[in-house]
C-alpha cells in the first residue's frame, strides 16, 4: 500500500472518462475558503463528512458500487462489495479509516470527471496518507487536511452538477 502511494506513476485517481483536468479549486488548501462551512464540518466532525461525502460522491450508485474506502485500504478482506450493509460499514470507515474514505471518496471523484492532482497536493496527499497508517499526525492537522480535501470535494460537485 505505502508503495503504491509512493509511486509517482499516473495513479487510478487520475485517469477518467473526460481526460485530464484539475479539480476547480487547487491546490485544497484555499478550498475553505470557497466553503468555510464544509470546511469546519470536515475538521469537526471528520467521520460524518467521510460518509456524508462517500454517498454523495456515489450518488445513485449507492449502495451498489459502495466498496470499504472504494478499494484504497490495505485490508484485502474488504475489496468486495459492501452493499450488504452499507450504513454500518460506511461509519467504521469513517471512524477507523477516514484518510483512506476521502481518498475513496477523491478517487470516484476523479476518474468521474478526469481529474488529476497537481504536484504539491498529490505530494501532501501521500503523506497525510502515509502518516495516518504509521499514526505519525496528529489528529488536528489531520482533521485540517481533511476539512480541506472536503471542502474540495463539495465544490467539485456542486460546480458540476453531482448534487441535487
Amino acid at each position: 500500500l505505502l508503495l503504491n502511494f509512493l509511486d509517482e506513476s499516473e495513479s487510478k485517481r487520475t485517469k477518467g472518462k473526460m481526460g485530464e483536468q484539475t479539480y476547480e479549486v487547487s491546490p485544497f488548501c484555499i478550498a475553505p475558503l470557497k466553503s468555510p462551512i464544509c470546511f469546519l464540518w470536515g475538521c469537526l466532525c471528520v467521520p460524518c463528512a467521510v460518509c456524508k461525502s462517500r454517498v454523495d460522491v456515489l450518488g445513485d450508485d449507492f449502495p451498489e458500487k459502495y466498496y470499504c474506502c472504494q478499494d484504497n485500504c490495505c485490508i484485502t478482506a474488504l475489496h468486495e462489495p459492501s452493499n450488504q450493509c452499507p450504513y454500518p460499514c460506511l461509519a467504521l470507515e469513517g471512524v477507523f479509516c477516514a484518510a483512506q474514505g476521502h481518498l475513496g471518496n477523491r478517487s470516484v471523484l476523479s476518474a468521474r470527471h478526469g481529474l488529476t492532482d497537481k504536484a504539491g497536493e498529490s505530494t501532501v496527499i501521500k503523506i497525510v496518507n502515509i502518516c495516518s497508517i504509521l499514526g505519525c499526525i496528529s489528529n488536528q492537522v489531520l482533521a485540517l487536511c481533511l476539512g480541506c480535501m472536503n471542502a474540495q470535494h463539495y465544490v467539485e460537485m456542486r460546480q458540476r452538477g453531482d448534487l441535487s
